[in-house]
């Protein structure tokens, strides 16, 4: 979450790490959800993955 506060990529995709820095975004990183989805217009949950059991 602190990386995505700063605008900086959790993954190596250089697409997205572009977009955070250099795109002018109105974003809000949090982990107590009732008040970032107050005033949001989408709200976006992310859950990790163990992807070595996927395959």
């Amino acid at each position: 979450m602190a990386l995505l506060k700063d605008k900086q990529s959790p993954i190596e995709n250089i697409e997205v790490s572009d977009f955070l820095q250099n795109k002018q975004l109105n974003f809000t990183a949090a982990t107590n959800k009732e008040p970032a989805l107050l005033s949001a217009e989408y709200g976006v949950i992310a859950t990790s993955t163990d992807r070595d059991k996927l395959f």
